[in-house]
């Protein structure tokens, strides 16, 4: 599996042996590795994005900022 992972360009985030021990935060740590690196996703077309609404945010903060942002908001959390 590991072997895979570095032929698809997968950072070395563990080694096999921690996998193996079952850890789930680092296995969690591996899975979304492999995720960002080959999720599989096309780019968003101008269209789709401004379809989206995403083209009309308020511009504060980097990309991945706004998006955290914009989870923090979807789980409707008490006082955040």
């Amino acid at each position: 599996m590991f072997n895979n992972s570095k032929a698809m360009g997968v950072p070395d985030v563990c080694e096999a042996e921690d996998w193996i021990k079952g850890n789930k935060k680092v296995n969690t740590v591996y899975v979304a590795e492999v995720f960002n690196t080959r999720h599989g996703l096309e780019e968003l077309t101008a269209d789709e994005f401004a379809k989206a609404g995403l083209d009309d945010l308020d511009g504060e903060g980097t990309r991945e900022e706004r998006q955290f942002r914009l989870w923090i908001n979807s789980l409707e959390i008490d006082g955040v």
